[in-house]
């Protein structure tokens, strides 16, 4: 929806909407994108800008998520029934819920963020810093055995060839998703980042404003990367599944090689689902749920084809 500039009026600026609810601009645009919790309108010139009612409902979400509500089950919500979460049982469910969930684990990368560290207003109760490092090597050097949930790094600058160092980062520390604190970037670049899952934050960024973004990206469902497909799981090789299709079956039926048949199809969705990185930030969370889905599956269904070989007395090298 595009207003004249002359309409303005009742109508406010995402700096505006920024600082008189707490929201990040990135995190409101995250939001904007992921869960359509607002939809702001366009100016002539393509600027956002949203109107009175926009600002009440973002301002009552911003609240139920620093609660411990999660955005995404906000999105869909009409304003009475946040109104309602803000008072009463359901607000003290979720401070309770908040205080039982485990803290949110960053790793920082850059040393720009050692003041943040040093900030005696960081979160400590859901939001655990593991530390800073200058670089990833210097994290990867020191063997560092805990885990992080989200890897937080400091670029100057954002480029499209930088997205497969970040997913190797992922793969190797076994964190769940990234944010990236940047200081120069084109729309179109931090957009590319957003659309494969990595949330983009511009410097400076506040501690509250970094917290709030590893919990928006932690909100996305872990995922295996396509090398943990072949190191954990999977009880048959291509080439076994391969032989197993046209094997001849003692069994009066075919079932072996209907099994070998829908356990290689099977094996091959769940790594296309972890594969697929061309999609927006809502794909990102439909990929990885279809990627677990389809692991589960496999691993039923391997245990079916097990169970038929066992009974053909069947030899697999």
């Amino acid at each position: 929806m595009s207003i004249a500039i002359r309409d303005l009026s009742g109508f406010h600026t995402i700096g505006v909407v920024s600082r008189q609810t707490g929201i990040h601009p990135e995190t409101l645009r995250v939001w904007e994108k992921r869960y359509s919790l607002v939809v702001p309108t366009r100016t002539d010139t393509g600027r956002r800008v949203y109107s009175d009612e926009d600002l009440y409902r973002l301002s009552l979400v911003k609240q139920l998520v620093d609660r411990g509500f999660p955005p995404s089950g906000l999105a869909n919500l009409p304003v009475d029934k946040l109104k309602e979460r803000l008072s009463g049982k359901l607000s003290s469910m979720a401070d309770k819920a908040s205080s039982e969930k485990p803290a949110l684990k960053a790793l920082f990368i850059g040393s720009v963020f050692q003041s943040v560290i040093d900030d005696p207003m960081a979160p400590a109760s859901d939001f655990l810093l593991l530390g800073c490092h200058a670089s990833f090597a210097d994290y990867l050097s020191e063997g560092k055995e805990e885990k992080p949930d989200v890897l937080v790094f400091y670029h100057p600058t954002l480029h499209e060839d930088l997205l497969k160092n970040l997913r190797e980062a992922l793969e190797t520390s076994g964190a769940i998703g990234a944010v990236v604190v940047f200081n120069i970037a084109s729309r179109s670049t931090v957009a590319y980042f957003e659309e494969n899952g990595v949330l983009c934050l511009k410097f400076p960024a506040s501690i509250s404003d970094i917290r709030r973004a590893c919990a928006s990206v932690a909100d996305l469902p872990a995922f295996s990367t396509v090398a943990d497909l072949h190191k954990h799981g999977r009880q048959f090789t291509d080439e076994q599944l391969a032989y197993l299709a046209v094997a001849k079956n003692n069994i009066a039926c075919e079932c072996l090689n209907h099994l070998a048949e829908i356990v290689t199809r099977i094996s091959a969705f769940e790594a296309y689902s972890a594969e697929c990185s061309n999609r927006n930030p809502a794909d990102v969370k439909i990929h990885r749920l279809l990627q677990k889905s389809s692991q589960t599956a496999r691993s039923i269904m391997e245990e079916c084809l097990n169970y038929v070989i066992e009974a053909e007395s069947i030899k697999l090298d």
